[in-house]
């Protein structure tokens, strides 16, 4: 059986479908285990617990797309249960904790460690593994108390398209000429996360491989529901790839908890 398992943010997970459900359909399973908002450290445990409960090795294919070099990832087992992906960690987080307990360094520093232990680990197992540029990866004017160079190159080095735009940038690149869709339950704001035909347009580029046919394209354009966001995600459902582990968790008791582990 053909398996992907794609990882990454809200440019791998969204309410409709991105470039990981698009290189889906290529597969008989997959797994999208993006989460809005997440960074790398949720990266590396998601992709831990899909290894142990898929029992991954090769055949199967992993693609992550890296995200912001400035997240704060936890999982809480209280309230909104689950990953809590609040993006860049400047917006929402207390100032205490910024000054006390964080620093971009470390985010830059745990960041690489995550992604190259993904790729150590899937190059092992003879996995086929694959990491996309989410959002850019030049670090030279952005960390000083660091030996930034270091990290600039063991990074870079990790990706297979080491020369080509990020999505983030290849999105704003494209925006002028395909404007983000128009949220009518949002008071119209633009949203600035890549519209389908921008995610196959990237996927196109870099893997034409696993890109879709422009049939399959329109008549999934013609399914989206501007009026309401979260529509979109019921009716793309047929598309979407399924979830495991602690993705997954919130949803149950803790009773049935031990009991669950891959979403239908």
């Amino acid at each position: 059986m053909s398996r992907l398992i794609t990882i990454g943010c809200s440019l791998t997970q969204y309410d409709y479908p991105t470039w990981a459900d698009m290189a889906g359909t290529h597969f008989e399973e997959h797994y999208n285990l993006g989460n809005p908002g997440c960074g790398h450290n949720y990266m590396l445990n998601i992709f831990t617990e899909a290894d142990i409960l898929l029992n991954l090795g090769e055949g199967d294919t992993v693609i992550v797309m890296s995200t912001s070099f400035v997240r704060y990832d936890v999982w809480l087992p209280n309230g909104d249960w689950g990953w809590q992906g609040n993006g860049n960690v400047y917006v929402g987080m207390p100032q205490e904790f910024l000054k006390n307990f964080y620093s971009d360094e470390h985010n830059l520093m745990q960041s690489f460690s995550c992604l190259k232990s993904i790729y150590e680990i899937c190059k092992s197992k003879k996995i086929n593994f694959i990491l996309l540029k989410g959002f850019p990866t030049d670090f030279n004017n952005h960390y000083y108390n660091v030996d930034v160079e270091f990290f600039d190159n063991q990074i870079n080095e990790l990706f297979n398209f080491k020369n080509f735009p990020s999505l983030k940038e290849f999105t704003e690149e494209q925006m002028g000429e395909y404007k983000g869709y128009e949220w009518q339950d949002q008071d119209g704001k633009i949203d600035q996360h890549p519209t389908m035909l921008m995610h196959h347009r990237y996927l196109k580029k870099l893997l034409p491989q696993y890109s879709i046919n422009e049939d399959y394209l329109n008549l999934l354009e013609q399914r989206i529901d501007l009026s309401n966001k979260k529509n979109n995600i019921q009716l793309f459902d047929d598309i979407k790839g399924k979830k495991l582990g602690s993705l997954i968790t919130r949803n149950f008791s803790n009773d049935y908890m031990k009991n669950f582990k891959y979403s239908g």
